[in-house]
């Protein structure tokens, strides 16, 4: 069974130790880090690869990056842990829809997937983008639910520490499913039916929202292991 690690996003200053990256590869024991990141998300892939090396710079850690999508088969063959960076979450979501990037990982069930923003977003069935937001007057505004994948069937929303993200908590009803919202520099691991919490703020919050509980918010707190219900 494939692995799924939803962050709701990285701070871009490093100040503290990223328990998240250090809990991604511990789910790898006993196994080679073969990393793969992708970057396709992004309109400035060497930005995102920057940003990348300085969140595992004190792990010193090797990885591919993937340049042409023909290749995502080759390498989901040869890589263990794909990285899937942050970015336009609709235009990642139409580019792995073009080469069928749910199908090919189907013949794949030891894979440890890590989707960060607009990769979150991609793993799910839904999630609340910001493609088409804008910020004006100290305000951000139009964020809209994208359908993602399906990779992971819940709803998803990054950087939920924008006050106006409260809208998300509205949407959600609309659908059956659980939903989580998650701040920045705060994980939700999907694990053997499983899911826990880490986080490298711990000022940081995940919240959760029940279908079977009318969507009602609660939050979720590191160190607990949740059954994970679709």
């Amino acid at each position: 069974m494939n692995k799924y690690v939803l962050v709701g996003g990285f701070s871009p200053i490093i100040d503290y130790k990223n328990k998240i990256i250090e809990n991604i590869l511990l789910l790898q024991k006993n196994k080679d880090l073969n990393i793969l990141f992708i970057p396709f998300a992004s309109t400035d892939a060497t930005k995102s690869v920057k940003n990348f090396s300085k969140q595992i710079n004190e792990f010193s850690l090797k990885f591919d990056i993937l340049e042409d999508l023909l290749l995502m088969d080759e390498s989901l063959n040869n890589h263990e842990i794909l990285i899937f960076w942050g970015g336009n979450a609709s235009n990642l979501i139409n580019l792995m829809k073009k080469i069928n990037f749910k199908k090919l990982l189907s013949n794949y069930n030891d894979k440890i997937i890590v989707g960060v923003s607009a990769g979150a977003i991609m793993c799910s069935s839904y999630g609340m983008g910001d493609s088409l937001s804008y910020y004006d007057n100290f305000k951000y505004y139009n964020f809209n639910m994208l359908k993602g994948l399906d990779l992971c069937n819940i709803l998803f929303c990054p950087h939920y520490e924008k006050e106006e993200l409260i809208v998300y908590n509205d949407e959600v009803k609309k659908y059956n499913l659980n939903a989580y919202a998650l701040e920045d520099d705060t994980a939700l691991f999907i694990v053997d039916n499983k899911e826990y919490i880490i986080k490298n703020d711990q000022t940081k919050s995940v919240y959760k929202f029940d279908r079977k509980n009318n969507h009602k918010m609660k939050a979720l707190y590191e160190n607990v292991i949740y059954d994970f219900e679709e």
